[in-house]
């Protein structure tokens, strides 16, 4: 039991000493650590620490002297999972692990992308003789500057340019911005004091915040550092000095302190650095985190992406303290001894921001590289494609063998677009908003079958190339001569593809502003060459049409092209102002790019053709044919001879007197103007309405008021006796008879409005604006719904409004639809009128269809029936269904639908 309890407590020392690992420190995990901390002897110690590695909970690394760790918590520490029991060295277990030793600027994320010109400067300044050179480093809060700094140093003596007793001296001058001669004394010494420079002996003194001081302490500390870098200050006072500021470079003080300082840095916000660098940025201090908390790390990729996605006030700063606060919360309420950051422990603004996915519960565990699977996966696809050009050039493969392997591949990367990317981001969605017409541009002008999948492809390629990360931005830098010369074979032997490239790359840079690298342009003219091996046909004819005006040219080439169900012409607009030279180049580039054209045609609307034919170009090798007056006839007749693919030059002459001009005149009426009334209810009720009208003018015109049997607008239409023949200017009436050549004026518009577009339109050739004024005056005066009541009826009006707004207040009941104001002021008029032709027999007695009504609306009828019912009683008449049937139309009549009577909704009472 003896032997039990002294392997246990030699298991936890171990934990205890690997929990609070220093790697530069190794003392602790000897043998000889061991046996003294447990007190028992040394060969004791190591028997036990050995069975202890063969069972598995330690570790054992074969230096000198041999180290024994405890598992778990080197797991931990490291955030990796240790396959082995034991390894020769601590570099083997490192490297196994995943982790390298890295040194100085290597440690920084991002020291071979956004950092990278950075971390050059910064070696530069470093090694430049005799002192190097003072640098001054610009950025936001939390950018890094006083990190790389401490990077710089270990640069400087990792490179043996700085000794090796040289130290690292960090100055915050916000302290003393109002005693600057102290700050100096502090950084330079005074007397026998060695001041930060001394101190330093000869290493790096860093400045951080230095524009806090006031100008004067600023220039005189300014002068001083030049003199350290001259070497005019006593041996063993120089030091290399980095300054910092949190100004922005353009700003005043900036620009002051350069003027002293030869090398200005600015460091890139975390909102500009790479999508890669962000990830491997969260991952890294979720790993510290992990470490610190001696426990198993890990993140949901859904809380991942947020975070990379998320800008923060203090940059790399801000990103940290998330994390922390992030890693604090989960820690708080966790149910096993790891530590996740869920989605739910983010904070609630970036939360608010986050578009989910179906993956996004997948958790990624801290320290792996699982998040940048994609990246490699996508890199060894390209790769296959760069061997086999290598291949290809070393004449190792043919041609169509190298072709048909890289289009393989390139189907393999649409597919793990399509199936597997789980990496993809709302940028490459948008980016394929702006891509996708561009492509559908092209299939159109070169008559290529392009898919969405190619600006699916497309989008991925341009966001990768503008938003790659540290593995896939290297590789594209190491291979971009071979996809340089792949470019240059593909553009040689695809000479359409080329031009389509080249629009494409020109449509895309003018969207987004970034011009496509090799890789893309290599992988699209791939795409490209694929579709045309596989038999789509080219486009073989060019038809460009030139012309004045706003987007005239682009107006006829575009019905020509839609009527002819195939792209022919291309256009050129021409202001009013430019002459021809001022679109030459336009044209002679747009010539070029269809050189593999086998007919040409460019009309114009007036100009020179000789001006025309100077600026065809050279490699031009088909006949340019080029025709004045152009038209969308014009354009038609010679777009059908191009897209039949038959001689222009024989079919010329035809297509001239096709499209020559021809002329009619059209002999109008000399009848004098009118306007017509008309109403369902009769002649009688149509003379009441026209003279209510005409009665309202301020004076009499040479206008003819006529009313006309409604019954037979409606059969006749335009083919009617009052129609035919006539100048009809406006029908005024009860009801539309739907004659389509003549605008209808509707009474209960206005009753409603007291005017109507309509009316004054047909009236403004006789009245100017201050009579048509004073005919809305009286006509609102004469349209009031009593006089109208009155005029049509010979019963008591008042007692007629009164039932008839009972009666259909009911009928609104019984329907359960609520009637607009406009259609109550109509049927007002219509049921009043409708009594009086019942009580003297002179009712409609015929409504087309009106068998069909009777059966498709009972409820209707009887609804109808119910609510008239007491005015029926009153008067002593039946209203028959055709009258019914006529209200039913007046109901529905320019509504959505039958089931709404309304679109405003007004209810009785708000009359």
């Amino acid at each position: 039991m003896a032997g039990v309890e002294t392997k246990g407590e030699i298991l936890s020392y171990l934990d205890k000493v690997t929990r609070e690992i220093d790697p530069p420190k190794t003392e602790s995990f000897t043998t000889t650590a061991v046996a003294s901390a447990c007190h028992v002897s040394r060969n004791l110690a190591s028997q036990y620490l050995n069975e202890l590695v063969r069972e598995g909970p330690a570790i054992k690394v074969g230096s000198r002297p041999v180290l024994f760790l405890h598992r778990r918590d080197l797991e931990r520490y490291l955030q990796a999972k240790l396959e082995k029991n034991e390894y020769s060295s601590m570099s083997e277990l490192l490297m196994l692990a995943g982790r390298r030793a890295s040194r100085d600027f290597e440690q920084a994320i991002g020291s071979d992308l956004s950092l990278g010109q950075c971390v050059e400067q910064l070696k530069s300044a470093m090694q430049y003789p005799p002192h190097g050179i003072p640098v001054l480093l610009v950025g936001d809060h939390g950018t890094g500057k006083e990190y790389l700094s401490r990077l710089t140093f270990e640069y400087g003596k990792n490179a043996g340019i700085l000794s090796k007793n040289a130290s690292y001296i960090s100055v915050d001058a916000s302290r003393h911005s109002n005693a600057g001669a102290s700050l100096e004394r502090l950084i330079f010494g005074e007397g026998k004091i060695p001041g930060s420079v001394g101190n330093s002996h000869g290493g790096v003194v860093y400045i951080r915040r230095f524009d806090h001081l006031d100008p004067v302490s600023r220039d005189a500390i300014l002068q001083r550092i030049r003199e350290c870098e001259t070497g005019a200050q006593e041996q063993g006072r120089t030091a290399r000095f980095i300054l910092g500021t949190s100004r922005d470079i353009d700003s005043d003080a900036v620009k002051a302190i350069a003027r002293s300082i030869p090398i200005v840095i600015r460091l890139p916000r975390l909102s500009e650095r790479t999508m890669e660098e962000r990830t491997l940025l969260v991952m890294d201090f979720l790993k510290k985190e992990g470490q610190r908390a001696a426990s198993d790390a890990a993140i949901s990729r859904g809380a991942l992406r947020a975070l990379v996605a998320s800008e923060f006030e203090d940059n790399v700063d801000g990103l940290r303290a998330c994390i922390t606060n992030c890693c604090a919360n989960s820690y708080l309420n966790r149910k096993d001894d790891r530590l996740v950051i869920q989605t739910y422990n983010l904070p609630p603004d970036i939360i608010s921001s986050l578009q989910t996915r179906v993956d996004d519960d997948q958790l990624i565990p801290g320290g792996t590289e699982d998040a940048f699977d994609s990246h490699r996966r996508v890199t060894g696809l390209f790769q296959q494609i760069v061997d086999a050009f290598h291949s290809f050039e070393d004449e190792k493969l043919s041609f169509d063998e190298f072709f048909s392997s890289a289009v393989a591949t390139l189907k393999a990367y649409e597919d793990y677009l399509d199936f597997d990317d789980q990496n993809a981001d709302e940028r490459s969605a948008s980016y394929e908003q702006v891509i996708g017409p561009i492509v559908d541009e092209v299939n159109e002008s070169y008559g290529l079958d392009l898919t969405r999948k190619t600006a699916r492809l497309l989008s991925h390629l341009v966001a990768s190339q503008l938003w790659a990360g540290t593995p896939l931005t290297s590789w594209r830098l190491h291979n971009r001569v071979a996809f340089k010369s792949l470019c240059a074979e593909l553009s040689r032997r695809y000479l359409v593809a080329s031009s389509a490239v080249s629009q494409i790359d020109s449509k895309v840079r003018l969207a987004l502003g970034a011009e496509m690298d090799d890789l893309v342009r290599a992988m699209l003219l791939l795409e490209i060459c694929h579709v045309l091996s596989s038999g789509t046909k080219r486009r073989e004819a060019l038809g460009v049409v030139m012309c004045h005006g706003y987007s005239t040219a682009t107006s006829i080439a575009e019905a020509a092209n839609r009527m002819l169900h195939v792209r022919v012409f291309e256009a050129i607009d021409m202001t009013y102002e430019q002459q021809f030279s001022d679109v030459a180049t336009p044209l002679a580039h747009l010539l070029e790019r269809f050189s593999f054209c086998e007919s040409m045609v460019i009309l114009v609307d007036m100009g020179s053709l000789e001006q025309v034919l100077d600026v065809i170009p050279r490699s031009i090798s088909s006949d340019v044919y080029v025709i004045t007056n152009v038209s969308t006839g014009l354009a038609l007749e010679v777009g059908s001879i191009l897209a039949s693919k038959e001689c222009l030059s024989d079919n010329l002459p035809k297509v001239l007197e096709a499209a020559s001009p021809s002329y009619r005149v059209a002999r109008l009426s000399k009848t004098g103007e009118k306007i017509l009334f008309c109403s369902e209810a009769g002649v009688g009720a149509a003379e009441k309405i026209r003279r209510l009208i005409q009665d309202s003018l301020p004076e009499s015109l040479p206008v003819s008021f006529t009313t006309c049997d409604y019954n037979e607008l409606v059969r006749d239409g335009n083919q009617s006796l009052a129609i035919e023949g006539q100048n009809v200017r406006a029908i005024v009436g009860t009801m539309n008879p739907n004659v389509t050549s003549v605008p209808f004026v509707a009474l209960e518009d206005l009753l409603s409005q007291g005017y109507s577009d309509k009316l004054d339109a047909a009236l403004a050739k006789y009245l100017d604006r201050s009579g048509i004024s004073a005919f809305h005056s009286a006509l609102l005066k004469n349209l009031t719904l009593r006089n109208v009541v009155e005029s049509i009826t010979i019963l008591n009006p008042e007692m007629l409004y009164v039932e008839a707004d009972n009666a259909i207040q009911r009928l609104s009941q019984l329907s359960g639809k609520k009637i607009d104001s406009r259609r109550r002021l109509g049927l007002y008029v219509h049921l009043c009128g409708l009594i009086e032709r019942l009580v003297t027999n002179n009712f409609v007695d015929s409504f087309l269809g009106e068998d069909e009504f009777a059966r498709s609306n009972p409820e209707f009828i009887a609804w109808f029936r119910a609510a008239f019912s007491e005015m029926c009683r009153r008067y002593r008449v039946e209203i028959p269904v055709s009258e019914i049937a006529y209200v039913h139309k007046m109901l529905e009549a320019d509504g959505a639908s039958g089931e709404v009577y309304c679109r405003n909704q007004v209810s009785f009472e708000d009359e």
